[in-house]
């Protein structure tokens, strides 16, 4: 298991370019790990030839007790690139996990 943890970056009136960090690994346990606070943002790019399928795992329970479920969100083929954001500290952690499907040419950032 393999993860590359991403150091949040700082958006500012003057704007950011963020600088992206490449996959650690693919499948279960692997791919990317940021700290998250509720306002913090995770963009990831693929610029390889198949789509990657991107999974934030869950860590909390929602108000009436009940486990969230794994987030899965697709990243198309060679242009792909999608942001979220907003992940609630009890249902993701402070520190979250996306997994992924594929590595080769995947990259992510974190940013606030």
């Amino acid at each position: 298991m393999a993860t590359a943890p991403l150091t949040v970056q700082s958006a500012t009136y003057a704007g950011l370019t963020p600088s992206f960090t490449a996959a650690a690994g693919t499948g279960a346990g692997n791919g990317f790990t940021f700290t998250n606070d509720g306002s913090t943002y995770f963009r990831i790019k693929n610029a390889g030839a198949g789509a990657c399928t991107a999974t934030l795992k869950a860590q909390g329970r929602s108000a009436a007790g009940i486990a969230m479920a794994d987030q899965t969100f697709n990243v198309p083929a060679t242009t792909g690139d999608v942001t979220i954001g907003n992940l609630p500290v009890a249902d993701f952690g402070m520190t979250v996990t996306v997994e992924v499907s594929v590595s080769a040419s995947v990259t992510a950032a974190a940013f606030k």
